[in-house]
C-alpha cells in the first residue's frame, strides 16, 4: 500500500484469521469462558505484577492498544472477541519492545462486542486482560484517499475568491495542487514583480474546498480528520479547515500552521463566527501544547500528524494524533459546513517569506457521523 498509513488502514477493516501453531492463545477449541476470565497458570499467577490491559479508542484514526507487563517483545498477541460461546480471535500479532500491541477495530461492526488481549506470560502462563467494550459507532460519511494523478472533480474545486480583504496580493490558482504517491500536494508560486500595493509580490495560492461552486460534500456535526505534513517555510500558512455551507455558521479552523522556527510553535486553531448584526466572535488561538507534544526539534512539519475536530451540538474538540489540544462550547453554530485545504500567502505574514519551494501534503481527509 502506498500510503503511510497502510500501518493502521490494514488493520481496520480486516482480521487475521489464527495465530500461529507457535502461539497457540485463542480458544477457539470451544471451550467455553465467561467474561472477564483472566485463566493462567499457577506460575504465571505467581510472576506478579503480571498484567495485562486493553485500551480502547474512540476514535477511528487512533489505535486502540493492548499493554502487557511484563513486557515480552515478540511475543504474540491475541485480540479476542466473545461470540457468545467461545472466545475467538479477531486480530493477531507481535508485543513491541514497550510489550504494547496497537490495533484497530472497525468503528461501525465492533459496537457492542466485546473484547480482551491475551498474550504469553514469563514462564508460559497466559495473561489476560479485563474486557473491553467500543461505545462510540462511527459512521463514514465522506472521504478521499488521493489516489490517482489529478484531483477528483466530484469531490474538490478550485475556490473562487478575488484578491480582497487580507490577501489583496494572492487569489487561488488550479495548478498549485498536484496529485501524487497517493498525496495531495499543496504549494504558492510567485507570479507578478513588486508593486506599491503588493511589496513582496503577487501570488498565486492552494486554495481547494468540497463547497464549490455548489457544496458538494458538507455535513452539521461529526468528527473530521486529515493526515497532513505542513509546510516549513515562512510567510505562508498552511490550513485544514472549514466553511459554512449556509447563512448562520462559522469558520473552523481545524489547523492552520505559520511554518518552522516561531517561538510559539506556529499552529493554531481558531472559530470565527459572525453574528447577523456582523459582530465577529472569535474562539481559539496558538496551540502551545502541540510544541510540547511533538517533542524536541519536531515541528508539524517535520512528520505527519492527524489533525481532528470534533463537531457537536454542545461544542468542539480539537485535537493532534488523538490528544486533546482545545475544548470549547464557546462559538457554536448547527448549520452544514464544508471542507477546505490550502497554502496561502496573507499579506500580513509575506513580510517573513523565506521560500516559494515549501508545499503542504495531504495524505487523507475523512468525516464520520454517529
Amino acid at each position: 500500500m502506498k500510503k503511510r498509513t497502510a500501518w493502521l488502514m490494514s488493520m481496520v477493516f480486516g482480521c487475521v484469521s489464527a495465530l500461529s501453531a507457535c502461539g497457540q492463545l485463542d480458544d477457539e477449541s470451544g471451550r467455553r469462558e465467561p467474561a472477564n476470565a483472566a485463566t493462567s497458570s499457577s506460575a504465571a499467577a505467581r510472576s506478579k505484577p503480571a498484567r495485562a490491559t486493553i485500551q480502547l479508542s474512540r476514535l477511528p484514526f487512533v489505535a486502540s492498544v493492548a499493554t502487557f507487563s511484563p513486557r515480552r517483545p515478540r511475543a504474540w498477541v491475541s485480540i479476542q472477541r466473545w461470540d457468545g460461546a467461545v472466545w475467538r480471535t479477531a486480530i493477531s500479532g507481535r508485543q513491541s519492545r514497550a510489550g504494547t500491541f496497537a490495533f484497530a477495530l472497525s468503528p461501525t461492526t465492533s459496537i457492542g462486542q466485546k473484547y480482551r488481549a491475551v498474550s504469553v506470560s514469563g514462564r508460559g502462563g497466559r495473561l489476560v486482560s479485563r474486557v473491553a467494550t467500543p461505545s462510540t459507532r462511527w459512521r463514514k460519511v465522506w472521504g478521499d484517499e488521493f489516489a490517482g494523478t489529478r484531483l477528483d472533480p466530484g469531490k474538490w474545486r478550485t475556490r473562487v475568491q478575488e484578491a480582497t480583504g487580507r490577501r489583496q496580493c494572492a487569489t487561488p490558482g488550479p495548478a498549485l495542487v498536484h496529485v501524487r504517491s497517493g498525496q495531495a500536494v499543496l504549494g504558492i508560486r510567485r507570479v507578478g514583480g513588486k508593486t506599491r500595493a503588493c511589496p513582496h509580490g503577487v501570488f498565486k495560492n492552494a486554495m481547494i474546498g468540497t463547497g464549490e461552486p455548489t457544496p458538494g460534500f458538507s455535513a452539521r456535526y461529526g468528527l473530521f480528520a486529515a493526515r497532513l505534513k505542513f509546510q516549513a517555510g515562512r510567510g505562508q500558512h498552511g490550513a485544514f479547515w472549514m466553511q459554512a455551507a449556509e447563512s448562520g455558521g462559522a469558520e473552523i479552523d481545524v489547523a492552520e500552521y505559520f511554518g518552522d522556527h516561531r517561538s510559539d510553535g506556529g499552529i493554531s486553531s481558531f472559530i470565527h463566527k459572525t453574528s447577523s448584526t456582523g459582530a465577529l466572535t472569535s474562539v481559539g488561538g496558538n496551540r502551545r501544547s502541540v510544541k510540547k507534544l511533538l517533542g524536541k526539534r519536531r515541528t508539524p512539519s517535520s512528520g505527519w500528524h492527524v489533525w481532528s475536530v470534533e463537531w457537536y451540538p454542545g461544542g468542539y474538540v480539537f485535537r493532534m494524533d488523538g490528544h486533546v489540544t482545545m475544548r470549547t462550547s464557546k462559538a457554536r453554530v448547527a448549520v452544514r459546513e464544508y471542507v477546505v485545504l490550502s497554502l496561502l500567502t496573507s499579506d500580513w505574514e509575506l513580510p517573513a517569506l523565506n521560500t516559494t519551494t515549501s508545499t503542504m501534503k495531504v495524505d487523507w481527509v475523512r468525516a464520520w457521523q454517529h
